[in-house]
């Protein structure tokens, strides 16, 4: 499984060269990518090595737009025809419409959201016309994203696409994925990083040496690249058992929370690292942090993935 990995995240890498062009049209993209018929074609198991390639050469390229949501909607067969219908399912805050307020990444390019409403037992599916929504804030977040949020104190008019046992199983699966290929972004967001303050490290010369030669800073290097090296094999561990059904949710939980604390460690090492140049809006790692900040924060933080796997008996390094 991990050579589809590798072998999407090369391809993707070139994809998403032409990034910015399909940034606000993801279903443009998953056909421009051959993703669409690549889903549609692949199993359960590798739409998940998909989808976290996707997600790390998202992450590498610090590309932003719904991709990664759309690709998730697709594998869960609820991406046709609808337009630009982004994924508005935050395990973090709701899973169902029963909240004060819905979250969605991405608002302000949608022409609907995706949501789940009801509970385990009544669960359906619902698309939300963005167009006929009272209320809508859109909060700018520091990738240059926009999150809405939605009121729910008025009824909101749903059209249902799918209930019943189908539903319960297309939005387990959508957020699944969500959680694993966001992970995946912030683990290539860490790569990245590493990677750029690694070069920095080894040509920037301070006091007749470069600063690679500073045992501080070698520390720190060592410890940022087995975060985001045990974050990386935690993702390959996930998509490899992705058919063991009954530990893949604890999995994810875990996967979530070490990609989001790596990324966040490694980020602000990284501008440390890089010293008054790694603030500037301009320089190679400061984008690497906001972009690690943001997706951190969606689908699930750290604190609360964290709170969902410490007391299960699963071996997540086994």
């Amino acid at each position: 499984m991990n050579d589809i990995v590798t072998g999407f995240a090369d391809a993707a890498a070139d994809w998403l060269a032409d990034a910015k062009a399909y940034a606000a049209d993801p279903v443009a993209a998953l056909q421009a990518f051959g993703l669409a018929q690549a889903m549609a074609e692949a199993t359960p198991a590798e739409q998940a090595a998909i989808a976290s390639a996707v997600g790390l050469a998202m992450g590498e390229a610090l590309a932003t737009g719904p991709l990664i949501e759309a690709v998730a909607a697709e594998a869960c067969g609820l991406a046709g025809g609808a337009g630009a219908t982004l994924a508005a399912i935050d395990p973090q805050h709701r899973d169902s419409m029963d909240d004060a307020s819905l979250r969605v990444p991405y608002a302000d390019l949608a022409q609907h959201f995706l949501v789940a409403v009801g509970n385990e037992r009544a669960r359906s599916l619902a698309l939300v016309d963005v167009s006929v929504l009272r209320g809508m804030r859109l909060v700018a977040q520091a990738d240059g994203t926009a999150l809405g949020h939605v009121p729910l104190e008025a009824p909101v008019p749903l059209r249902q696409i799918l209930g019943g046992t189908d539903a319960r199983a297309a939005a387990a699966q959508l957020g699944d994925l969500l959680l694993l290929s966001t992970s995946a972004r912030l683990i290539g967001v860490s790569a990245r990083c590493l990677r750029v303050a690694r070069e920095h490290l080894g040509t920037r010369v301070q006091f007749g040496k470069t600063l690679s030669a500073f045992q501080v800073l070698q520390h720190g290097v060592v410890d940022a690249h087995i975060d985001v090296t045990l974050a990386r094999s935690l993702l390959e561990r996930v998509v490899d058992d992705w058919a063991i059904v009954a530990q893949r949710r604890t999995l994810l939980m875990a996967l979530k929370s070490h990609a989001s604390g790596a990324a966040r460690a490694t980020c602000r090492k990284g501008v440390q690292w890089m010293g008054a140049m790694g603030f500037a809006d301009e320089g190679p790692v400061s984008p690497c942090l906001k972009h690690a900040l943001v997706l951190a924060a969606r689908y699930g933080g750290e604190a609360r993935c964290r709170s969902a796997y410490r007391d299960d008996p699963i071996d997540l390094f086994a």
